[in-house]
């Protein structure tokens, strides 16, 4: 693992800009080997933080993630379940994230605190063999018992 790097500094009052940021970040980690992860902190400052194979370690930011918005890449061949793992989850809570996002070779997924949007669960006749729909629906449920939003979706060609 590397330390944080700072990249720039946003205005965090700009909800477009951060989302557009936010994109661009993802495409350039989308395939990497090795877990990355971007994070808009609160005050506008933006840090990418490199790590191994299955992990990233945002929390050398430590108390400075309350509010922030992260994002992170899940490398092809790592135990990607298409969603957010258990320590995903667990650190979104305990670092108080405003959202957290992720992206592997097929899906973008986001967990943010609005409880007004989440994804409808796949039903067991149409659930994929290869356990990606079965974390979907995981994460739906977790999401819906403690009031936050979740979406998952495919990439968009060209993006």
């Amino acid at each position: 693992m590397t330390p944080p790097v700072f990249i720039e500094r946003l205005d965090p009052a700009d909800g477009a800009l951060i989302q557009s940021k936010i994109e661009e970040y993802e495409a350039a980690i989308r395939d990497e080997p090795l877990e990355n992860a971007y994070v808009i902190l609160e005050d506008g400052k933006v840090y990418r933080i490199t790590g191994g194979k299955e992990s990233v370690y945002p929390e050398v930011l430590a108390k400075a993630l309350k509010g922030a918005v992260l994002t992170h890449n899940h490398p092809r061949g790592s135990a990607n379940e298409h969603s957010f793992s258990a320590e995903d989850l667990n650190f979104f809570r305990d670092f108080g994230l405003k959202q957290l996002r992720g992206v592997d070779e097929a899906y973008v997924y986001e967990l943010d605190r609005s409880s007004e949007s989440v994804d409808l669960p796949i039903p067991l006749f149409r659930i994929d063999l290869d356990g990606k729909d079965y974390r979907h629906n995981r994460v739906i449920d977790i999401a819906v018992a403690n009031s936050l939003g979740y979406r998952r979706r495919k990439h968009e060609p060209g993006k």
